[in-house]
């Protein structure tokens, strides 16, 4: 079974026709998202030109996901990712390292379309192009 872990761009993209993740990920993943990532989710339908069809589109998409809530274990994981980054001079935004903690606590692969998540040691990285 391979445990999938979303990040927010390729959510956004497969709410735009941009992804279809029915043939994209393997058949026997089982999906999951982080609190960060409903975060961003959330500033998305705030700013959207018609927030109530985001909002149907957003609640829609998440009936089939589980979202996972941070922990001490998620702290942990964001210290040792957040030092490492910054000793190298290597950071990437916030909530991306937050997002990369929930993925090495779990042991998920991470969806993402976003490069700099490659800089975190030992993530399980599932880049999508669009």
């Amino acid at each position: 079974m391979t445990h999938i872990l979303f990040d927010t761009l390729p959510i956004v993209a497969h709410f735009r026709g941009k992804l279809d993740f029915s043939t994209m990920l393997p058949e026997d993943s089982l999906l999951f998202t982080s609190l960060f990532t409903l975060g961003e989710l959330e500033k998305g339908i705030t700013r959207a030109n018609h927030p109530e069809k985001e909002r149907i589109r957003v609640d829609s998409f998440l009936k089939g996901i589980v979202i996972l809530m941070p922990d001490e274990a998620t702290a942990a994981a964001y210290g040792k990712i957040s030092g490492k980054l910054d000793s190298q001079g290597q950071r990437i935004p916030e909530n991306d390292m937050w997002i990369a903690a929930v993925a090495l606590e779990y042991e998920m692969k991470l969806v993402t379309g976003d490069a700099h998540f490659s800089r975190v040691v030992d993530l399980d990285i599932l880049h999508l192009n669009w």
